[in-house]
C-alpha cells in the first residue's frame, strides 16, 4: 500500500505540474449512498459537479473524485480547476482536499499495516535473528557460571495465535559484589518443564556487564517443524 500511495503520488504530481489552470464553477452536486459501519446505516454523501472553459473557450463538465459527508461546495461557487488539455474530462479541483485527501488515507492504511506487519517481523525473525548473534558471541567470548534454577513461566509479553512462549528462570548472586542477578532464558515454544532434571543451569555473562548474559538452553530438545 505504501508503494502505491507513492506511485499515486508521482502521479499526482506529474499532474500538477504539467496541468493548464482554469476556473470552474460548481453546477450540480451529485448525492450518493455510503454505509457506515459505526452506525450500520447508510449516510449520504456529495460529489461537486464543475463546468469550466478551456484556452480555446471550450466548455467541458467533470464530477470531483472525491466526494464528503456534507457538500463541500455550493452551487454557483467559483472553484480552480486543473486539467490536461486533450484530457479536460479528467480535470480535478485544485484544492488539497481534492487531490490529496485519497493519498492521506491511503498512507494512513499503509503505515498502520507496515507497523503491524514491522511488530510480527521483529517477534518472528528480527528479534530471535539478534538474540541468536548475541548468544553465539557470548558463549565464546562470556564467562560461563552455574546458576540456581527456579523454575518455568509464561512468557505473557508475547502472544502469538493465541499461545504464549515459556522461559527458563535462573539466578546468581555474584560472591564479589553480593547482588543477587535473575536471568531469564529465550522463548521456548513448548513446554520444557519434563526435560529439566538438574537445579543448575550454565549462563554466559559479560564479565564488563553482568546484565549481557545467554542462559543456556542447549539441553534442551529442539522443536520440529
Amino acid at each position: 500500500m505504501l508503494i502505491g500511495m507513492g506511485l499515486w503520488y508521482l502521479s499526482t504530481q506529474a499532474f500538477i505540474t504539467r496541468a493548464s489552470h482554469a476556473e470552474g464553477i460548481v453546477i450540480d452536486l451529485v448525492e450518493s449512498q455510503s454505509y457506515s459501519r459505526s452506525s450500520r446505516s447508510y449516510t449520504p454523501t456529495y460529489r461537486a459537479v464543475v463546468s469550466f472553459k478551456d484556452a480555446q473557450g471550450k466548455e467541458w463538465k467533470f464530477t470531483s473524485s472525491v466526494s464528503s459527508s456534507s457538500p463541500a461546495y455550493q452551487i454557483e461557487e467559483k472553484v480552480p480547476v486543473l486539467y490536461l488539455p486533450g484530457k479536460e474530462q479528467n480535470a480535478e479541483i485544485n484544492t488539497f482536499f481534492s487531490l490529496w485527501l485519497g493519498h492521506l488515507i491511503f498512507g494512513g492504511l499503509g503505515l498502520i499495516f507496515f507497523f503491524i506487519g514491522s511488530g510480527f517481523l521483529s517477534t518472528l525473525i528480527i528479534v530471535p535473528a539478534l538474540r541468536s548473534r548475541k548468544a553465539k558471541r557470548l558463549r565464546t567470548h562470556g564467562v560461563p557460571i552455574q546458576t540456581e534454577f527456579q523454575g518455568v513461566e509464561r512468557n505473557t509479553g508475547i502472544t502469538i495465535n493465541g499461545r504464549n512462549p515459556f522461559r527458563l528462570i535462573a539466578q546468581w548472586q555474584d560472591p564479589a559484589t553480593s547482588k543477587l542477578h535473575v536471568f531469564e532464558s529465550a522463548n521456548i515454544w513448548f513446554d520444557p518443564t519434563p526435560f529439566i532434571s538438574k537445579s543448575q543451569l550454565t549462563v554466559f555473562i559479560d564479565p564488563n556487564n553482568p546484565r549481557r548474559y545467554h542462559l543456556d538452553i542447549s539441553f534442551l530438545p529442539e522443536l520440529a517443524d
